[in-house]
Order: structure tokens, then sequence, then C-alpha cells
């Protein structure tokens, strides 16, 4: 949905347009091209919701885990985002989003560790205090 805002936004329209209008002229119709879009988002949140498993894997290290869950996102999102034509279908378009996608995940990827850190930060705080506490 956010995909289409901005879409519309940065494309000058007064209108919401749901779905590029490339999508509606390649399936034919407004009806058709949301559907298709409505797939490859649901499966986009699939895929993105399954694949925080990877950061369960306790024998891997935290460099394997992100490396292995930024190329399962960007194998199903950059695909996804060339088949709704979220992206137009040129080298340079495709390099600019690509690299917006690596911003966007380094950027949640350091924010949730700062966030993992604060929190161990604060069950050590705990910890301590509720040691003291006993002696």
């Amino acid at each position: 949905y956010l995909i289409s805002f901005f879409y519309s936004l940065l494309s000058g329209s007064e209108t919401f347009a749901p779905v590029s209008p490339y999508l509606i002229e390649k399936y034919g119709s407004e009806m058709n091209a949301v559907t298709v879009q409505l797939i490859c988002s649901a499966v986009i949140g699939f895929v993105f919701a399954g694949a925080t498993v990877i950061f369960e894997f306790d024998s891997w290290s935290i460099l394997r885990q992100t490396v292995v869950h930024f190329f399962i996102l960007g194998a199903v999102f950059i695909p996804a985002a060339w088949f709704c034509w979220w992206v137009d279908h040129t080298v340079k378009s495709i390099a600019v989003f690509f690299f917006i996608f690596i911003v966007i995940y380094a950027v949640m990827w350091i924010g949730q560790e700062i966030a993992g850190q604060q929190k161990i930060h604060s069950i050590n705080d705990k910890l301590n205090r509720h040691h003291q506490q006993k002696q």
C-alpha cells in the first residue's frame, strides 16, 4: 500500500493509483493488476515473516544469519518489485532500487541490533540488582 501511495505521490498525479499503469497495461485491467500485486505482496509478507526464523539458528554467527536473511529477502522482494512494475525496467532503476533496499535493510538491522543490546543491558542490570539484594 505504501509503495502504491509513494508511487502515486512521486508521479505527480493528483489521484491515487493502486497499481502501476504499466501493470494495468500488462494485465489488461486494473482488477487483474491489483490481483497480481496482491499475490506478490502476500508472498513478500509470508517470506519476510518466515525468514526471521534464521535469527533463531544459534549455531550460526550473526554475520551468517544477516547475510542469508538479506539474500532471502532480496531474492523475493526485488523480483516482485520488477514483476509488479514498482521499479522501471532499466538497469539504472534496478540499481537505485537495490541500493535503497540495502540502505533500508541496514537501517532496520542496525535499529534491531541497538534495541537488542539495550534489552540485554536492561536484563543484566536487573540481574545485578537482584544479585546485590541477595548479598
